[in-house]
């Protein structure tokens, strides 16, 4: 089976759901930075990548169907941070952005 990769139509649909209740996204503060997300255990990359193993739990429930999240957290040259959720929904074997 091909996992589907989709873009969310509403994002209070990717919030609603046990694994994102507390994560959404709007609710972080305008002065959350690099530093906050690698606190807040994101998979955090820039010259290195912090929280590694978020990155492998998310890929170890993907491998075994089970739903999960992560956030990954990068900056760009500039500085601005870029923040990406990903949700796997193990149920319709899709992952939603």
């Amino acid at each position: 089976m091909i996992t589907i990769i989709t873009r969310v139509k509403f994002l209070d649909d990717l919030y609603h759901t046990v694994l994102t209740e507390n994560d959404d996204i709007r609710n972080l503060s305008n002065e959350y930075h690099f530093s906050n997300a690698i606190k807040d255990q994101c998979l955090a990359i820039d010259s290195t990548v912090h929280n590694i193993y978020r990155y492998n739990e998310f890929m170890k429930h993907y491998q075994n169907h089970q739903n999960a999240f992560i956030r990954v957290a990068q900056t760009t040259d500039e500085g601005d941070l870029i923040l990406n959720d990903l949700l796997y929904d193990a149920s319709s074997d899709t992952i939603f952005w």
